[in-house]
């Protein structure tokens, strides 16, 4: 998502909804005859789990013994009593009917979790059972699967903001909704990182936050990162070239990030004398200050 990380020196400056399941019949040819030698079985794991971050999980179809043709396996699946987990809103199942070759002992159901992030729920529950076969007979029919929750402090961070402060250059109030993000699941900053989009009303402009979680205090350590890039690419400015945006503070002193205090997960309460600006600097070389693109202070952040 970005160019860097931070830069040493200091400035002042097949999207997977629910598919229509895909019916055998019409596919008579795929994957060519079914199955007919005799001893062929087909069992699910009694559980399965996985975590709703997850972009696909894959739940097995186990087969046993010996095959001569596809075997074609058709499962439905049922909510849970309690903490159910519901298709469509907190999963996506590819094809309720999978087709598994010819001497292949696994095939897949594919799910795709849909994540609600930053929302802190109870593990949620589902069943999935086998209701058809073509070229084998049943074992085990019934799986239970747990889809886990993995939002936690970094992640409740993550919505819509409300951003109020005074422009240092024109002393006007300004206001901006910006949406704040986790970073990629995959990424080394994950946890560790939150950006949030939509700086000056532009979807590639944002504000970096350093994020630390002091689990013995459940305390939310914030901070707005100095000296760190503010734009997901290069921008071309008339007659400068292309530059980068580049973040700054000037708290207490040039390039020191501003730490700030957090509420609730509701508000964000900057100090009052922090100074945010966007400094313009040229592109690679990252080695002057070309122009300022806003200066803001008195700053403050509530949840939408």
């Amino acid at each position: 998502m970005k160019l860097y990380k931070y830069f040493a020196f200091a400035l002042a400056l097949l999207s997977l909804s629910a598919c229509d399941d895909n019916k055998v019949e019409d596919y008579p040819g795929f994957l060519g005859a079914v199955n007919t030698a005799s001893g062929v079985t087909v069992d699910l794991d009694q559980t399965f789990s996985f975590n709703e971050n997850q972009k696909m999980v894959y739940v097995p179809v186990n087969v046993s013994g010996t095959t001569n043709g596809k075997i074609v396996v058709t499962v439905e699946v049922k909510e849970a009593v309690e903490n159910p987990a519901k298709e469509v809103e907190n999963y996506n199942i590819t094809s309720k009917t999978i087709n598994i070759p010819e001497g292949e002992t696994t095939g897949y159901v594919e799910i795709s979790p849909v994540w609600e992030q930053g929302v802190i729920n109870e593990d949620r529950k589902f069943s999935m059972t086998i209701t058809k076969v073509q070229g084998a007979t049943v074992g085990n029919a019934n799986c239970d699967l747990t889809i886990y929750n993995v939002d936690d402090a970094y992640t409740m961070m993550a919505g819509s903001w409300t951003l109020t402060a005074t422009d240092v250059n024109s002393g006007s109030e300004v206001s901006m909704v910006l949406n704040m993000q986790t970073l990629d699941a995959d990424s080394e900053y994950y946890g560790t990182e939150l950006d949030a989009f939509n700086l000056k009303g532009y979807s590639y402009l944002y504000i970096p936050f350093a994020f630390d979680y002091d689990e013995a205090s459940h305390k939310i350590n914030l901070e707005l990162m100095a000296a760190s890039f503010a734009t997901t690419s290069p921008i071309n400015f008339t007659g400068i070239g292309q530059c980068v945006v580049v973040s700054s503070t000037a708290y207490p002193n040039l390039g020191e990030n501003i730490p700030l205090e957090v509420i609730g997960y509701d508000e964000i309460v900057f100090p009052e004398d922090a100074t945010l600006t966007l400094a313009v600097m040229p592109y690679p070389a990252l080695n002057q200050i070309a122009g300022q693109w806003g200066k803001w202070t008195k700053m403050h952040m509530t949840r939408n």
